[in-house]
């Protein structure tokens, strides 16, 4: 009952008690109830993957955390990670599909005339209730899973666990621990998940072989700096130096330029290679991870349900 003293809890339960909502066409949420990182970004890009291998024409909405540009943008590849946004970039970068960059998302209709193809993918939205939705997929780390939590300002919690239960399909993810085969969670459908390292990556999108590497620099700015520097290290790769800055930080140019000039090869996590300018990224690196889902096939399985359900 801790969360009925936090002002947080009651700002978002007024929101979803007064805010009205407006459907644009077929829509999936992915969200969560935790602040910080729980693979909501790794999921849209699968999402949106495989939509558009199923004949789909998806477009991902985004906020466009800590963007340069305040109107509404769409991301193309004239725009920069810093104008649009370092996750919607990211995201465009790595599926090639439309993302529609707008504190109010449920605008894209303004933009974006839906075909019948069309799925909106709401990026973040666990707590967006001015859009409705066809499905609410909801992200927890198996720390949640396990221990519970508490509401901020007493915890780390955005809104109490039983808010889960607004929840279509919640994903269980393990990031690097053993996962556990999960397959209900606060009366929902639930699947485990975990981070899968893909390798490291150059500017052409190569794979770099881990054992070509001996030693490198780092560069983050991300919500867990010293998580991204232990998986280097356990790859046989040993770190001269780290630079580590606060999430979504952008780099300046005088910072980066002195970079370059080290000898020794410079890795970076994904997101933070996409918030480089293109002049400085030939001389970095980045590790990609990608978030794989335990029985992925009843997953998409549940998801198309939900999407066609009223077709």
């Amino acid at each position: 009952m801790l969360y009925l003293l936090s002002p947080y809890y009651w700002g978002v339960w007024t929101k979803r008690r007064f805010t009205r909502s407006v459907k644009v066409g077929k829509t999936l949420s992915v969200g969560n109830i935790e602040m910080g990182g729980t693979g909501k970004t790794p999921l849209v890009v699968k999402i949106a993957e495989y939509l558009k291998n199923k004949g789909y024409s998806p477009v991902i909405l985004s906020r466009g955390y800590r963007r340069k540009i305040k109107k509404p943008c769409i991301t193309t590849n004239t725009l920069s990670a810093k104008e649009c946004g370092d996750e919607p970039y990211m995201m465009f970068k790595r599926t090639n599909v439309l993302v529609y960059v707008n504190r109010k998302r449920e605008e894209v209709i303004k933009e974006i005339k839906p075909e019948r193809n069309t799925v909106f993918l709401l990026d973040d939205g666990f707590q967006y209730f001015r859009l409705k939705r066809d499905a609410d997929i909801a992200l927890i780390t198996d720390k949640l899973y396990k221990n519970g939590g508490h509401v901020f300002p007493f915890g780390r919690l955005r809104e109490p666990l039983p808010a889960l239960r607004r929840a279509d399909i919640v994903i269980v993810n393990f990031r690097f621990n053993q996962p556990e085969n999960v397959k209900e969670f606060m009366g929902r459908p639930a699947f485990s998940a975990y981070y899968e390292i893909k390798g490291i990556y150059n500017k052409e999108g190569e794979k770099v072989p881990a054992k070509d590497i001996k030693e490198a620099v780092l560069l983050s700015a991300i919500a867990k700096n010293r998580e991204f520097k232990d998986i280097i290290e356990k790859r046989g790769i040993r770190v001269i130096k780290h630079h580590s800055f606060l999430d979504h930080t952008f780099f300046k140019e005088g910072f980066l330029k002195e970079l370059s000039k080290e000898t020794a090869p410079i890795i970076t996590t994904e997101k933070d290679f996409y918030r480089i300018p293109e002049a400085y990224r030939e001389k970095f690196l980045y590790l990609r991870i990608d978030l794989t889902i335990i029985n992925e096939e009843d997953f998409f399985r549940q998801v198309s349900e939900k999407l066609n359900r009223q077709s």
